[in-house]
């Protein structure tokens, strides 16, 4: 198996998922102060998960295990969209504030996929 080297400094998804975390952490900071240990936690642990398992994973040094991250990143993408969905439903925080975000997910989540097509060939 050959090993390459990618930086995922350099990839245009893992600085927009960064950016989202900020995001995300500035909307969880709105919610409820006894939400702390549930949901906040949670959400914000996901949002974090999507950066870093793109950048664990290009630091793997092969492309199937840069790909196995890059499918781990998406389920966090997963996790924190039903995260906020729930605290839309709960009415912690308002919907509109939530597809937001939740549009910004789906841009990062696609951006995953074609960088895993593009690894896969």
């Amino acid at each position: 198996m050959s090993r390459t080297n990618h930086n995922f400094r350099k990839l245009k998804v893992w600085e927009e998922a960064i950016d989202l975390v900020v995001e995300i952490y500035k909307e969880a900071a709105k919610y409820p102060k006894e939400e702390k240990y549930g949901i906040i936690s949670q959400i914000q642990r996901a949002g974090v998960s999507i950066p870093s398992n793109i950048a664990e994973g290009s630091a793997r040094g092969t492309n199937p295990d840069f790909i196995r991250f890059l499918y781990i990143s998406k389920g966090s993408v997963a996790e924190v969209i039903t995260l906020l969905s729930v605290a839309a439903k709960l009415e912690i925080t308002n919907q509109e504030s939530v597809d937001v975000i939740i549009e910004k997910l789906i841009r990062i989540d696609n951006a995953i996929f074609k960088l895993i097509n593009t690894l896969d060939k």
